[in-house]
């Protein structure tokens, strides 16, 4: 990987953490972000109005970031965390 991609990667990641956290710290719902390493693919959920064991999550979204649309398929993630008020 270039290391241009590599830090646009881990930028793009990094903001999809800072939005679940916010939405985590700032609304009722709760949002999830898993990483796996192994097949370069983060995953994101929300459950709105917050997670209940028997609730299944109200999206879940997923994006690779080896493809070469990785920057198009992270900001997808991002912008549907963005539309969660």
């Amino acid at each position: 990987m270039m290391e241009l991609k590599k830090q646009d990667i881990t930028e793009l990641i990094l903001h999809i953490s800072e939005l679940v956290t916010h939405i985590n710290l700032n609304t009722n719902h709760e949002a999830f972000m898993t990483h796996y390493g192994h097949t370069k693919q983060i995953d994101a959920s929300v459950y709105v109005n917050g997670w209940k064991e028997d609730k299944y999550a109200d999206f879940i979204i997923s994006a690779y970031y080896d493809s070469s649309d990785y920057k198009e398929n992270l900001e997808k993630i991002i912008e549907k965390l963005k539309s969660v008020k």
